[in-house]
């Protein structure tokens, strides 16, 4: 082939680009629909690198074919993927506002599918050994075949000796192609017909060349005419085979992605579907409803969504993640009938738990669905995929069953060490000593407890009573030392482990406090991170998963204790602490919305005063004594501390409201008079710039005091420096003024422009001391975040000694 770009490499540096342009676009729609966004700018990063080097190579091979039908096929290629793009941008947008709705989840699917299609007909318009190239290819052959033969039979020589290099090498790069095409093909009829293509065309091409060219100076001669045909015919035979298998279209990466996409949607729409209507059937149940009519929907809504689970499992190859999702599947059949038949008995409290299963295991599908739970839950994924092992395990000792016994006692110890080696990868990275000793000691007691396991599991005799209590003990040891490794992992939706049946005690304590709560219920996706959000929200929500994390750790520390005067305590004092993380997350969206209202920033700081006492009471109820505990719990006090009014920033709550208060108004005044090429009369210019020279003064000292007590000395220069530029423009403006009125006229409108740049400098002003302020609130709650983070971690430590 006389191209620059070889076929061969071609299709290799596609098919390299290619797939982590699918895991990237896979990834990103899994993210924005079910994940946290944390990784987002990651995943966005690696699908526009990925979609860069496509087009980069595509160019290439459009400048290099020296073919125009190429060339604008490219071109139109790659303006419809931008097209796609900005719809995919645009249904981004609209999702992550309100990620609880299915219809945007699905608009952003079918948005990120368009740019799938269209990447996959870029890729298969530059790809020589796509079927889409493999017939304009023949296309061309026939086209210059059809050319030489006329100029054969027309004595045309030179035209022939012309055309018949250029067939050569069109016939040439259409062997390289289908060769190209065979060698990465599944589908052995395919396979074959190209094979017969290329020998057709290896065999007839030249033979077709020479006789064209004896055909030229003899066009009249009866048997070159009947020989030229049979040889055509048998290159026609060629073109044939090559079409028919270019007919047969191979699975791309995108038709699987599609494919997967489409159930990972469906498998979200469904557990969403079952989440809600299986609420609504436990609500009808509880409050003495009509609910008949509703079981039968729910049974299917299960079943369809167990279906559609399993149908996911050929693609999933990680043996962890298929565990997981294979035992969430059992859990959801099971949760499911357990709810339909606790409602037909009548037992509330079995309809509540069952529920509740019920859910946490539709979560569980949905985040085991995602693209990097893998890596984001490790330590999680690995200890579902054990209690599935566990259960097997379970199953082969009540049947006695040594073969299946040592089977499962097997996969126990293989999760188990999947687990360990995380533990130590994290360990690698950690930077802190003492936490890299407690995920080192922590990896060595599982493999220990594992290697226990294997022996006791080799050891069972079913006859044996002492063989059979050594390893269940060797079991409960494993799973003691997995617990602790869990612990140390942040929790993914519907993997908890706290004891519903408890909470169900606490139903009219649940009641009592529910009159204290916003009008909507509690919910984490309150908190999750979206983008947009103003700093001091983020910081907020920041906040408050960071105190969500210290619930957890004092809702685990329930599960070991009997008490149920201290559970009761404990379950009182988590749901103050959700009551006002809900108040400070809903504060820091009023202040970011009402910046100039000093009122709600108080509000704000006595809500954070208030949530850090509450911590404090419930950490005291679970750890005590404990000395990194009280320094985390004292570090939370400082860092939410009263101000007594004052701004976090040391700003004085009263200066700052009058300070917003007079640069409003002068604002109002200025625009009022001179704002849209207004030219106030001069006279009446002389005494308003009188009264906003008074004003400004004003705003002015009130700056210069801020400048003293900001704690940011950077701040206080500028603070300063705005201070003297207001003061001095506005009293220029004053002066303009009275010299424009001893003149009689100000046509040039030098105090109208006056009065706008003085404006532009009061806003300046104001955003400055926004920005101060707003900086220091959000350094305040990121001190309050780390505090929460020591305590959570002090509380879980404390708990394992």
């Amino acid at each position: 082939s006389t191209a620059i770009m070889t076929t061969e490499s071609t299709s290799k540096q596609i098919n390299t680009i290619l797939e982590p342009l699918v895991d990237s676009l896979s990834a990103l729609v899994l993210e924005t629909i079910t994940g946290s966004l944390a990784n987002i700018g990651q995943i966005s990063g690696s699908l526009g690198k990925a979609t860069n080097d496509l087009l980069m190579l595509t160019q290439r091979v459009a400048l290099t074919a020296n073919d125009e039908d190429l060339t604008n096929e490219v071109i139109n290629a790659v303006n419809i993927i931008g097209d796609n793009i900005e719809k995919l941008v645009s249904s981004f947008a609209s999702t992550v506002k309100n990620r609880s709705d299915p219809a945007a989840a699905r608009a952003f699917s079918d948005a990120a599918q368009l740019v799938g299609d269209s990447i996959n007909n870029l890729v298969l318009t530059a790809d020589e050994t796509s079927s889409k190239r493999l017939l304009a290819t023949v296309r061309k052959c026939i086209t210059k075949n059809k050319l030489m033969e006329k100029a054969a039979h027309s004595g045309q020589r030179g035209e022939v000796y012309s055309l018949s290099t250029s067939l050569s090498e069109t016939h040439q790069q259409l062997i390289d192609a289908s060769f190209q095409a065979a060698a990465g093909s599944q589908i052995p009829n395919r396979k074959h017909l190209l094979q017969e293509g290329i020998n057709g065309l290896r065999s007839n091409t030249q033979l077709l060349i020479n006789l064209a060219k004896d055909l030229a100076d003899s066009p009249y001669h009866t048997e070159l005419q009947a020989k030229y045909t049979e040889c055509a015919n048998d290159i026609g035979a060629a073109y044939r085979n090559i079409v028919e298998a270019a007919k047969i279209e191979e699975v791309n990466e995108f038709d699987r992605l599609k494919a997967a996409l489409a159930k990972v949607a469906q498998l979200i729409d469904l557990a969403k579907r079952v989440t809600k209507n299986s609420g609504d059937l436990l609500n009808t149940f509880l409050n003495g409803g009509d609910y008949k009519g509703m079981l039968d929907d729910v049974e299917q809504e299960v079943d369809e969504l167990g279906r559609v689970a399993r149908s996911l499992l050929d693609d999933i190859h990680d043996p962890i993640m298929k565990r997981v999702v294979e035992k969430a599947i059992k859990d959801v059949k099971e949760a499911g009938k357990a709810l339909v038949e606790s409602i037909k008995k009548g037992d509330k409290k079995g309809a509540q738990i069952a529920h509740h299963n019920l859910v946490n295991a539709a979560q569980r599908l949905v985040v085991a669905s995602r693209a990097n739970a893998a890596q984001q839950y490790a330590i999680h994924m690995g200890t579902e995929a054990l209690k599935s092992a566990v259960q097997d395990l379970e199953a082969a000792l009540a049947a006695g069953d040594p073969v299946a016994v040592r089977a499962a006692a097997g996969d126990m110890a293989t999760f188990a060490r999947s687990i360990a080696d995380e533990l130590d990868r994290r360990a690698d990275l950690a930077e802190d000593p003492k936490e890299k000793e407690r995920l080192r000691n922590a990896a060595d007691a599982i493999r220990k407890a594992a290697m226990a396991l294997l022996a006791a599991a080799k050891g069972y005799d079913p006859n044996d009573p002492d063989a059979r209590a050594g390893l269940l003990k060797a079991k409960q040891d494993l799973e003691r030392a997995v617990a602790q490794a869990r612990s140390l992992e942040s929790t993914p939706e519907g993997f908890d482990d706290v004891d519903i049946g408890y909470r169900l005690e606490q139903e009219e304590e649940e009641r009592r406090r529910a009159e204290l709560k916003a009008a909507k219920p509690f919910s984490i996706f309150d908190y999750e991170l979206q983008q947009g959000d103003d700093p001091l929200l983020k910081a907020s929500k920041e906040q408050a998963l960071a105190a969500l994390e210290v619930i957890r750790e004092a809702e685990k520390y329930l599960n070991d204790k009997t008490d149920p005067k201290l559970k009761k305590e404990i379950m009182d004092a988590s749901n103050l602490v959700k009551d006002l993380i809900g108040k400070v997350v809903d504060l820091a969206r009023l202040v970011a919305e009402n910046p100039n209202d000093p009122n709600l920033a108080k509000q704000l700081a006595d809500a954070q005063i208030d949530l850090a006492k509450a911590i404090a009471h419930l950490a005291g109820l679970t750890v005590k004594g404990d000395k990194d505990l009280q320094a985390a719990l004292a570090a939370l006090a400082e860092a939410a501390g009263d101000q007594s009014g004052e701004d976090p920033s040391g700003i004085n709550a009263l200066d700052l409201n009058e300070f917003y208060k007079l640069c409003a108004l002068i604002n109002t005044r200025l625009w009022d008079n001179w704002g849209e090429g207004k030219n106030t009369d001069v006279k009446a210019a002389v005494t308003i710039s009188k009264e906003i020279a008074v004003l400004v003064t004003k705003a002015g000292k009130l700056l210069a005091g801020m400048a003293k007590t900001v704690k940011a000395k950077d701040a206080g220069q500028k603070f300063d420096t705005n201070a003297k530029i207001i003061s001095d423009n506005a009293l220029k403006m004053k002066i303009l003024a009275a010299v424009k009125a001893a003149s009689g006229e100000d046509n040039g409108r030098q105090v109208g422009s006056a009065a706008m740049g003085l404006k532009t400098q009061v806003t300046d002003c104001v955003n400055t001391v926004k920005a101060t302020v707003l900086r220091h609130r959000v350094k305040q709650t990121e001190k309050q975040i780390s505090a929460l983070k020591l305590i959570a971690a002090a509380v879980r430590k404390a708990r394992f000694g």
